[in-house]
C-alpha cells in the first residue's frame, strides 16, 4: 500500500519548452508560492513596527512624549528572538524531512505560517505578538531547508541552477508585493494598518495547503527508504509525458547513484580536516 506522502493527483501531463513538463511547472509554482508567501511576512513583521497604531498597541508609554512608544529593546528582541526559532526549525525541518519526507515539511511549515499569523493577528499585548512573530519565523526556517533541496530532486538537471535560483526571485517579489499591501494601509488610523497585512498573509499558506498534493515527494528521498515503486510512479507524474520515458529504468539509475554516493562517502573524523594534506590551500 503506498503512503498519503507517495500519493498524486490525476493530473494531464504535457511536456513545456526548456525541459519542463506541466507538472513540474504546476509543483515549482506550490514551491514558489510557498516562498513568495515567507518573504511577504517577513516584509510585513520587518515594516509594521514602525506603524504608529502598532506602537500604541504595543509600545511602552514615554512620560516625556506622553504617548506609547516601541522602545529599543522591544524592537531588539523583536528583531533577534525570531532568530533563534529559524535556527531550531532548520533543524526540525532536517529530521521532519529525513523520517516523512518532504512534502512533511511543506505541510508542516504552512501550519507553522497560520499558527504565526493567526498569533500575531489576534495579538493585545507585546508577549503575544513576539510569540507570533517567532513562530512564523520558524517557518521561514523550514523554508530555507526545504526549497531548494526539493528544487534540485524535481527538476531536470538541465535547468537545476535557474530553478534553483528562483529561492530568491521568489521571495524577493514577495516582499515588494508586500510593500504594496503595507503602503496601502499605511494612512488606516487604527489596528487595521498592521492587521490587513498580516490577514492577507494567510492567504498564502491556506491556498499552499490546499495545493500541496501538487508536490510530488522526492524520488530521491523515496528511494533511500527502500520505496522503488512509489519512487518510479513519482518520476512517472514529473516526466511520463515523454513517450519513450521509462520511469523504472530512471529509477534504477538513480538508486545506482545513490548507492555509489553512499559507498564513497569518507568515515574519518572532522578533525582530519585540519591535518596533514587537508590544511594545503
Amino acid at each position: 500500500m503506498r503512503s498519503w506522502c507517495a500519493l498524486l493527483p490525476p493530473t494531464k501531463n504535457v511536456s513545456l519548452p526548456a525541459h519542463l513538463t506541466s507538472n513540474i511547472l504546476l509543483a515549482n509554482i506550490v514551491l514558489g508560492a510557498s516562498m513568495f508567501g515567507v518573504g511577504f511576512g517577513n516584509a510585513v513583521f520587518d515594516t509594521i513596527q514602525a506603524m504608529e497604531p502598532f506602537e500604541t498597541r504595543f509600545g511602552e508609554f514615554d512620560s516625556e512624549k506622553q504617548k506609547r512608544d516601541i522602545t529599543a529593546t522591544q524592537l531588539a528582541f523583536l528583531n533577534s528572538f525570531p532568530l533563534l526559532t529559524y535556527a531550531l526549525s532548520l533543524w526540525v525541518a532536517a529530521r521532519v524531512g529525513e523520517l516523512y519526507g518532504r512534502r512533511s515539511v511543506l505541510i508542516l511549515m504552512q501550519v507553522t505560517c497560520l499558527a504565526g499569523l493567526v498569533t500575531a493577528y489576534t495579538s493585545t499585548t507585546y508577549r503575544q505578538i513576539l510569540a507570533g512573530r517567532m513562530t512564523y519565523n520558524a517557518a521561514g526556517g523550514m523554508a530555507t531547508w526545504l526549497y531548494p533541496m526539493m528544487q534540485a530532486e524535481i527538476v531536470p538537471g538541465a535547468i537545476r541552477g535557474v530553478m534553483v535560483n528562483l529561492y530568491a526571485i521568489n521571495r524577493t517579489l514577495g516582499a515588494f508585493i508586500s510593500a504594496i499591501v503595507l503602503r496601502l494601509t499605511s494612512d488606516i488610523a487604527n489596528d487595521g494598518s498592521w492587521r490587513i497585512p498580516l490577514a492577507v498573509n494567510i492567504a498564502f499558506p491556506c491556498a499552499i495547503l490546499v495545493l500541496s498534493p501538487l508536490l510530488p515527494e522526492s524520488p530521491r528521498w523515496l528511494l533511500r527508504q527502500g520505496r522503488f515503486d512509489d519512487a518510479a510512479a513519482s518520476l512517472s507524474w514529473l516526466y511520463g509525458c515523454y513517450g519513450d520515458y521509462d520511469a523504472k529504468e530512471e529509477a534504477r539509475l538513480l538508486q545506482k547513484s545513490l548507492e555509489e554516493a553512499g559507498a564513497s562517502k569518507a568515515t574519518g573524523p572532522w578533525s582530519d580536516l585540519f591535518r596533514g594534506i587537508n590544511q594545503v590551500t
